[in-house]
């Protein structure tokens, strides 16, 4: 399969297009240049994003986007040259490849002219009057999809949201498609796109090339569809009076909001265009007319602007104290952009973000005063399609600022002569781009900057924007105290921050930990590990990481405080509620905290508020509508309420925004799991591992094999996992899983081998899997019949309590009770087992609260199996066949299910075949075949996801054989040995199975047992 990492088709050939670089990315794919090696010539070559072509819907839409573009053959639309298919399955189209820029990059460099405007809004016009002639809606007109060649020739791009009348059924009916800002009334409410939701799109686009901002805001996604339906524009005229009133009547028609009276087609709005232009411009005669009108206008309107003006300089004037009483209480936004390097040296580059996210780091201390971090300044460059800029120079800031409706910008620069660093930074109106404040500083040494520059720096600009000194001082904004001594602890830290946000926790950790290293105090750097460490699953490190962030939080500021209480609260002191109620109230005061948001809804999912999990992920997506790891977050919530096609739909807009992210893949992987469908839950975690080899959830993959059966491929993906694991926590819990794939399969020395070594391994060993290994013992003595060393192993795993709060302690009093019973069961011990039984009875009855309802099926179902098979035991055996026939196998809740509750719960005991044994001893054979018939079901929706013990084909075929069935029973003993083909040999049922089988193909008789 061919991945579409960044740049990770470059050099390759492709039939005979050979790949030259990356140009762009989308929603539908992702753009490469390429050389048509046959016709020697340039072509831009679009690919469905990886696994898109498991997505049926989506390769139909793309195949769809092809084909519909193709037909139009027009100067001003970009030609298709052909739809093909890669030998590996994935889809790309070729298409024209043009030198030039878009038109959103035009706008941004500055307001167009006017004549300029007319020239490309008359040729997008001309283009899609050939589209729509065909029943072709664009559906997504914005100034990224128009592109401005370097030979001034217009062509529209991306017809990949377009529809055709011919494909109506392969578009979603309930997706709203299109940038929000450029979409139309009727597209924002869900409706169907038309001809004319086209015109309404350009006509937003001609607004902003006229104006150079759009006519409809708001910063959520909300307020942009509410202005959309209900507000009107600004004027054109009242923004840049030297644009015709005529021409701003043609923009005003097309952003009629009934549709009824807008331009009803592109001809109608284009014939209004082409009434200005003589040849290629605005004739002089025209524009005095236009202008003699305007002036006539101005001078009836002058007496009374004049006239609010001193009426509203009046009410001013007398309500002013009100005025600024409500303005104390407003917080004044600001960004920080990225500095310039004027050293020379490019091992300063690294200050061009240091500076600015110390400063923001200091600036966020200050009560009146809204700094917008650099992670959501890199949502708004996603936005933009502009998500790879690594540094945010000055225009693309300022832009940025609109966006957000920020009020002031801060851009910088530094020197350096000999040792002494030199600092210069300007704060300027984000509107107007006025300059509010200049300031400068020098010091000698790279560590001033920390000891001495960002304090003085970050005073002036507080003081620039107005904030009083009384305010300031208060605060006392000295970045060492909050952050680190070191301004290289502080570099390395930035490093694996950005690690750490592309997803590479390993590396990411290890910069971290250079950071610490040089600065032990560094609370933030040690919040940070702790995070990595979490998703490496290295819990115990995790652990002592966020208490040794809690043990400096005096050094970090109140919302990096609000994090380490939270984490610390959460793993250190399993207080979930607790961390929730921080959360909570640190969100009153940064509401728009992305991270903090994020947070909450996980924890929210943890104590099953799904409701309120999704609320906040919804928060987040407001603030960034291409957020793809919430719609992961999203998507896991779904599953856990049991909302698989809702999950599943949010984890592919999550692999259609990071289409290389391995977590995608596994998390949908899990879905499918959770649903039972085993086949595509193993296609999606061998995607999973294709992209990145060491991802942790991948473990499962051995068990869904297991699942079928097919036990040389889970013990050959075991492998293949085993070796891929890069932490020690990971390789443990890789050997735990083979130690049980080895057990299972009959291979219980070197099983027993392996938990030897995890436990000789115990200071690197997490707790749990300590316990797990405790467990596994347990039961592999168990079924040797050696009850007293299962006694002791099930003790010592029943002292380990995982989990929070009371009554979960009495689900773990609850199981110990269960697996104890089992081995008095063995050895007989009558008074014992009934008193293990009122334990249980007991327990479950305390356990009432909603987290732990699950828990008590658990357990109640524990205590029906002891007490049917005490019951067999006591040969009570009607008794114990009702008893286990009202106790039906327990099916794990989605949000319940992981592999190891699979195994510890679906599979514990690990043969649970007591009804069996009641027919078999009653004589009733038939009845005892149907149950284990049942048990080797391979259709998940009866079985759930119960492992299929291998005894149970042993126990199955010699009941065939008893019956006489001989080819039925040669089947079974075959299917069970090749199982246990490397069990080991002197297993009972191993030597028992090949006697059988042996005397039933040589038709030697054997008598049952």
């Amino acid at each position: 399969m061919i991945h579409q990492n960044e740049g990770g088709h470059v050099g390759k050939t492709i039939f005979h297009y050979k790949i030259i670089e990356k140009l762009g990315a989308g929603g539908m794919g992702i753009v490469y240049k390429a050389q048509d090696l046959n016709l020697d010539r340039f072509v831009a070559l679009k690919f469905l994003p990886p696994t898109f072509h498991l997505d049926e819907e989506a390769k139909q839409r793309f195949i769809h986007e092809a084909k519909a573009v193709s037909s139009l053959q027009h100067h001003n639309i970009c030609t298709i040259h052909e739809i093909d298919e890669t030998d590996e399955g994935q889809l790309f189209i070729c298409m024209d490849y043009y030198e030039g820029e878009t038109l959103r990059e035009k706008i941004n460099a500055g307001l167009l002219k006017t004549d300029t405007i007319i020239k490309i809004l008359i040729k997008v016009l001309e283009g899609l009057s050939a589209a729509h002639e065909k029943g072709i809606i664009h559906r997504d007109i914005k100034p990224a999809n128009i592109f401005i060649t370097d030979k001034n020739k217009v062509k529209i791009l991306d017809f990949g949201l377009a529809k055709s009348s011919a494909y109506s059924k392969i578009t979603r009916s309930d997706r709203t498609s299109g940038t929000i800002a450029y979409i139309s009334p009727e597209q924002a409410q869900g409706k169907e796109a038309i001809q004319q939701s086209d015109i309404w799109s350009l006509g937003v686009v001609m607004y902003e090339m006229l104006t150079g901002q759009l006519p409809f805001k708001g910063d959520y996604d909300q307020v942009l569809i509410y202005s959309i339906l209900d507000k009107q524009p600004e004027k054109i005229t009242s923004l840049k009076s030297d644009i015709p009133l005529e021409l701003e009547q043609v923009v005003v028609r097309a952003l009629e909001k009934d549709v009824d009276s807008r331009y009803q087609t592109v001809e109608e709005m284009l014939a209004d265009l082409e009434s200005f232009t003589n040849g290629s411009t605005i004739s002089d005669s025209t524009q005095s007319i236009i202008q003699l009108k305007k002036n006539k206008k101005r001078i009836k309107t002058t007496i009374l602007s004049t006239a609010i003006i001193l009426l509203a300089a009046i009410i001013f004037y007398l309500t002013k104290p009100l005025f600024l009483e409500e303005e104390k209480n407003i917080p004044v936004t600001i960004a920080v952009v990225g500095f310039e390097n004027q050293t020379g040296d490019s091992t300063y580059n690294y200050l061009q973000k240091a500076i600015p996210n110390l400063l923001i780091t200091n600036l966020e201390q200050l009560k009146h005063l809204r700094v917008t971090t650099w992670e959501r300044m890199h949502d708004l460059l996603k936005q933009i399609d502009k998500d790879s800029v690594e540094i945010i120079t000055k225009d693309l800031g300022f832009e940025l600022c609109r966006m957000e409706g920020i009020d002031a910008i801060v851009l910088g620069s530094f020197v350096k002569a000999g040792n002494v660093f030199a600092t210069d930074i300007k704060v300027l109106d984000a509107s107007t781009k006025k300059l509010i404040k200049s300031a400068n500083t020098k010091t000698s040494g790279l560590e001033s900057i920390l000891n001495n520059q960002i304090d003085y720096l970050s005073d002036e600009i507080a003081e620039g924007i107005g904030l009083k000194a009384a305010d300031i001082e208060s605060v006392k904004l000295r970045i060492a105290d909050v952050s680190t001594t070191s301004m290289e602890a502080y570099k390395q830290f930035l490093k694996g921050k950005e690690e750490f946000n592309r997803y590479y926790q390993k590396k990411a950790l290890r910069y971290f930990e250079r950071a610490i290293q040089i600065d032990s105090t560094f609370a933030v750097a040690h919040l940070y590990i702790g995070l990595a460490q979490y998703f490496l699953f290295e819990r115990t490190k995790m652990i002592e990481s966020f208490s040794k962030a809690n043990k400096y939080k005096s050094r970090a500021t109140d919302k990096e405080k609000i994090y380490i209480e939270a984490f610390s609260s959460w793993t250190e002191l399993k207080n979930i509620v607790k961390s929730i109620n921080i959360l909570e109230k640190g969100l009153e005061k940064y509401p728009r905290e992305k991270t903090m948001l994020l947070l909450l809804g996980r924890l929210y999912n943890l104590v099953k508020e799904h409701t309120k999990a999704l609320k906040e992920f919804n928060k987040v997506l407001t603030l960034n509508p291409e957020d793809g790891l919430t719609y992961n977050f999203i998507g896991n919530t779904y599953a856990d309420m049991g909302k698989y096609e809702k999950a599943i739909e949010n984890i592919n807009k999550y692999i259609s925004l990071y289409p290389q992210n391995t977590d995608s893949y596994s998390t949908l992987g899990w879905i499918y799991f959770k649903m039972g469908k085993i086949d595509q839950a193993i296609n999606q975690f061998k995607n999973s591992i294709k992209i990145k080899n060491d991802f942790g959830r991948s473990g499962v993959l051995p068990m869904l094999f297991s699942l079928k059966e097919d036990y040389s491929e889970s013990l050959k993906w075991q492998e293949i996992i085993n070796e891929m694991q890069s932490t020690q926590s990971l390789k443990i819990v890789a050997i735990w899983w083979t130690s049980f794939n080895l057990y299972w399969t009959g291979n219980i020395k070197k099983a027993m081998s392996l938990l030897d070594k995890i436990n000789t391994a115990n200071e690197l060993v997490e707790e749990i899997w300590i316990a797990r290994v405790n467990w596994l013992k347990g039961w592999i003595y168990y079924d040797k019949g050696r009850f007293d060393e299962s006694r002791k192993y099930f003790n010592n795993y029943s002292k380990f309590q995982n989990y929070r709060g009371k009554t979960v302690k009495e689900y773990f009093a609850a199981r110990k009770s269960f697996f104890i019973g089992l081995t008095n069961i063995g050895k007989g011990k009558t008074d014992s087992v009934r008193n293990n039984l009122n334990k249980i009875n007991y327990f479950s009855k305390k356990m009432n609260s909603k987290m732990d309802s699950v828990g008590s099926q658990v357990i109640t179902g524990h205590h029906n199996l002891l007490y049917g098979m005490f019951l067999i035991k006591e040969d009570s055996l009607d008794k114990a066949e009702g008893v286990l026939k009202n106790n039906p196998p327990f099916k794990i809740p989605p949000n319940f299910m992981s592999a190891w509750r699979i195994v510890s719960v679906h599979n514990a005991p690990l043969l649970q075949d007591g009804l069996a044994q009641i027919y078999i001893k009653k004589g009733e054979l038939e009845k005892a075949i149907k149950v284990y018939e049942e048990l080797i079901s391979h259709e998940i929706k009866i079985r759930g996801l119960h492992l299929i013990h291998p005894k149970y084909h042993y126990r199955l075929a010699k009941l065939y054989e008893g019956k006489g069935l001989k080819e039925k029973a040669i089947g079974e003993f075959k299917k069970f040995l090749e199982i246990w083909k490397n069990a080991d040999k002197d297993l009972p049922e191993y030597i028992d199975a090949k006697k059988r089988l042996a005397g039933l193909t040589t038709n030697k008789k054997i008598i049952y047992e």
